[in-house]
C-alpha cells in the first residue's frame, strides 16, 4: 500500500500571532448527565452547547414523561428544565422508553429509585 503524503512535511512557523475559535461538537453523555442535574435542581436550569442525538431526545421525552417541563431548542444548542417540582407527582405508573440509549437508562433507574412515589418501568 503506497502512501500519497511526502516522507518529509515541512512546517511553516507562525510569522505573527495567531488568533482563533474552537467549537468542540456536544457529548450525548454530558448532556444526558447535565439533564439528571437539572432535574434535581430546584429552580430553572438552560444548559448551552447540548449535543442533540437520538440518545438526549429520549432521555429529554423521558424527562417529560416523569413530569418535568423541557424545551429543547435545536437551532439555538439549549435544552431548558423547569418546574422540577411538578416531577415524581404522577399517581399512575409511567412507562420510559429508552431504546439503545444505556447511559439515559443507568441515570434514570437512579433518578426513579430515588423518588419519593411512583411506578416506573424502563425499557429500551
Amino acid at each position: 500500500m503506497s502512501s500519497s503524503l511526502p516522507a518529509v512535511l515541512p512546517i511553516q512557523p507562525f510569522t505573527r500571532p495567531v488568533r482563533g475559535e474552537v467549537t468542540l461538537p456536544g457529548s450525548k453523555s454530558l448532556t444526558n448527565r447535565a439533564l439528571l442535574l437539572a432535574a434535581l435542581c430546584k429552580e430553572k436550569v438552560v444548559l448551552t452547547g447540548a449535543l442533540f442525538s437520538e440518545d438526549t431526545h429520549l432521555m429529554v421525552e423521558a424527562l417529560k414523561a416523569l413530569g418535568f417541563t423541557v424545551n429543547a431548542n435545536a437551532d439555538a444548542g439549549t435544552i431548558e428544565v423547569s418546574d422540577q417540582t411538578n416531577g415524581f407527582k404522577k399517581t399512575e405508573p409511567v412507562d420510559l422508553h429508552v431504546g439503545l440509549a444505556g447511559t439515559a437508562a443507568r441515570f434514570l433507574t437512579a433518578l426513579c429509585a430515588a423518588a419519593p412515589r411512583g411506578v416506573y418501568r424502563i425499557d429500551g
